[in-house]
């Protein structure tokens, strides 16, 4: 369960966590501090909370924002990665982390991502417009990682990886590649580490497998030279 203050009552875009007091049980119970109060506090979400539909209010041709914060919001990993980060942020991404916690927890029948809208612009987008989904995440991502470069922080960091900065994007958002390479005589293997946000997968024609499924298009593949 949840409580909303009485707070809520004022515009969407004064809400910050502070308005929210959480009460979702002990088990499973994990706790990490706001950005903007001292004492207090929100829970990592367990990974079999209910989610609650809320929905994000249509700013004129938004369509492809509201898309894309949903699907980022839908997916666990990548919102109890967002609501776990307990640091200072650059501001997009601490807007986005507020957003995620409303969208839990908020009363509300929609909420307004205004701010997210006018901090994510991209040059040249024009207001009530529509764009594509895909183009808009790739820049969303661009900008966060720039803002935290620009900002010199990391949560992820560690002197021990070996890896002198990782930024949000990376562990939130970004998945690993590993190619291998191995000489079919020899033995011998060299391997290769690349960073991706976007998988690319070359479907067959549906016409010669039908059976085909995308998770067999994520196994391993051996190429023979």
């Amino acid at each position: 369960m949840s409580n909303i203050s009485k707070d809520t009552t004022k515009n969407n875009s004064s809400l910050t966590l502070k308005d929210i007091d959480f009460d979702i049980g002990e088990r499973n119970k994990c706790t990490v501090s706001c950005s903007d109060t001292n004492d207090a506090s929100i829970p990592l979400l367990p990974y079999n909370f209910p989610i609650k539909k809320t929905g994000l209010n249509h700013l004129g041709n938004t369509y492809y924002l509201n898309s894309v914060l949903q699907a980022l919001f839908m997916t666990k990993s990548s919102r109890n990665g967002v609501i776990s980060c307990n640091k200072d942020f650059p501001e997009l991404f601490l807007k986005i982390q507020e957003l995620f916690v409303l969208l839990q927890f908020s009363k509300k029948v929609s909420l307004s991502p205004l701010e997210i809208s006018e901090l994510s612009r991209a040059p040249g987008v024009l207001v009530g417009h529509q764009h594509d989904s895909s183009e808009f995440l790739g820049f969303l991502f661009n900008k966060l990682q720039d803002q935290e470069n620009t900002f010199n922080f990391s949560c992820n960091f560690s002197e021990e990886s070996g890896e002198a900065f990782t930024t949000l994007v990376q562990t939130f958002f970004s998945s690993k590649m590993l190619t291998v390479s191995r000489c079919l005589i020899c033995g011998t293997e060299s391997d290769r580490v690349d960073l991706f946000r976007e998988l690319q997968l070359s479907f067959p024609n549906t016409n010669y497998c039908q059976n085909q499924t995308v998770q067999s298009l994520l196994e391993p593949v051996i190429h023979c030279y």
